[in-house]
């Protein structure tokens, strides 16, 4: 735990544009979420190396939004089952299903798509409030943040000297 702590300290008190730990925690969740299916993970990581995220922030974010999947599963099964059940949208699902990649995605499960869905959602919400918290963090906190001892130690600062090392 304290090393999460530790990297995310890291990330918050460097010079990483916001917008790209904004794009690391967008796609930390969307791998949490979508993580059943092996190819969706291997196309946001992709999208991940494409769109010079932040590394560090991603795996993070994958590995804390999996503990919310235990939550979001349920919910995504409904949701995912209410939108792959449509009668007007049947067609749709039909030729996706014809077209060999994208069968790979496995957008016809229920909790999957209804994930997906959760997720698009949340990406205005988590864009805003990433960068939002950044900002302030960085303006207002963070050098009060880094006179604690706990911190110091946690990143490494020569406590005694106080620079880092």
């Amino acid at each position: 735990m304290l090393k999460i702590v530790k990297k995310i300290l890291k990330f918050l008190n460097s010079q990483s544009d916001p917008v790209e730990i904004a794009i690391g925690v967008i796609l930390g969740l969307f791998v949490a979420l979508l993580s059943p299916s092996l190819f969706n993970v291997i196309i946001i990581f992709l999208l991940a190396l494409l769109l010079n995220c932040n590394f560090g922030v991603f795996f993070i974010c994958a590995g804390l939004f999996k503990l919310i999947t235990l939550i979001t599963d349920p919910v995504g099964d409904i949701i995912g089952r209410f939108i792959l059940t449509r009668n007007f949208l049947l067609p749709l699902w039909k030729a996706i299903s014809e077209i060999p990649i994208l069968t790979l995605t496995s957008f016809n499960n229920s909790v999957i798509m209804g994930n997906f869905l959760i997720g698009i959602f949340l990406i205005p919400l988590i864009w805003i409030v990433t960068i939002k918290s950044i900002e302030f963090y960085r303006k207002k906190l963070m050098d009060k943040v880094k006179k604690f001892k706990i911190v110091q130690f946690l990143t490494g600062a020569d406590i005694l000297e106080g620079r880092e090392k």
